[in-house]
């Protein structure tokens, strides 16, 4: 089924051809739901839906009005109304029906002078159909209402255009610079608590001399267990709060005793195990 904007748009490129030459020209303008401006049109003036004025010869250099009529009820309705469309139809050059078949508007109930056009034959087409030709008001000069309303909306929607332009351009900016600070923005994979322990890790691979990574090879080489190590670990971890009292101090100095104590006994077992002998020992 056929709707409103769609019967618009068909109706608007029948008059306006698009074109990539930017120097073409139109050669008329096109406004839709032309509204009286102001009120010299007189009281209970509807608007139209559709003002061609054509300014060339081939348009006849005329002021053409459309109403759009996609439904059956549509049309009864504005056939009950006795001169609801009178103002702009005396007021233009032409008037015409325009829907999208015979079967909601026929001919034979059209008024006097009315004109009817139809979809294009083809969905490819660019003119309407004509089913009937309007008749043409060559000696009419339109009223200056209708003229001053043609050119009002022409405004708004020129208006309304540059608007949407200019929002379509302040968008595109926008999301350009979202693209660009998301291209060099560096997402932290790392945690707070993992950056501390990566830390932690860095501060105690320097006190032992070697990377975690390859400490197995170290402490085998100098033939020391895991529990040695892990004891050490002990022993620093001890060193690692924060000292806020005196006995905390004593506590430290007494861990760090017992651990001399403890390294100093397991140096001649290490030493022996690596062939060598104690420092001041006689061959």
């Amino acid at each position: 089924m056929t709707t409103t904007p769609e019967l618009l748009a068909m109706l608007r490129h029948h008059y306006i051809a698009e074109s990539t030459d930017p120097h073409a020209r139109a050669g008329g303008v096109f406004a839709d739901e032309v509204s009286p401006n102001g009120s010299w049109g007189g009281p209970g003036i509807r608007r139209a839906d559709a003002i061609y004025a054509g300014f060339t010869s081939a348009s006849g250099r005329i002021l053409v009005g459309h109403e759009l009529k996609v439904s059956r009820a549509d049309w009864r309705a504005e056939l009950a109304k006795v001169g609801k469309a009178d103002a702009w139809a005396d007021a233009c050059h032409q008037w015409w029906i325009v829907a999208p078949s015979t079967d909601i508007v026929p001919p034979e109930e059209l008024p006097e002078g009315w004109g009817l056009l139809l979809p294009p034959r083809s969905s490819r087409g660019r003119r309407m159909q004509v089913a009937v030709k309007a008749t043409v008001k060559p000696d009419h000069n339109p009223p200056w209402w209708a003229v001053r309303s043609v050119m009002a909306r022409l405004e708004t929607l020129e208006h309304d255009q540059r608007r949407q332009e200019i929002q379509r351009v302040v968008q595109a900016q926008v999301e350009e610079r979202m693209k660009h600070s998301e291209r060099y923005r560096r997402p932290d994979p790392v945690s707070h608590e993992d950056r501390v322990r990566l830390s932690t890790l860095d501060s105690l691979e320097r006190e032992l001399g070697f990377k975690i990574h390859d400490w197995r090879s170290k402490v085998e080489d100098q033939q020391i267990s895991a529990s040695d190590l892990k004891r050490a670990l002990h022993i620093a971890g001890t060193t690692h709060g924060p000292v806020r009292t005196l006995e905390h101090t004593d506590r430290l100095l007494a861990d760090v005793q017992r651990a001399a104590a403890e390294l100093a006994e397991a140096i001649p077992a290490a030493l022996a195990l690596a062939g060598a002998k104690p420092e001041g020992a006689t061959r």
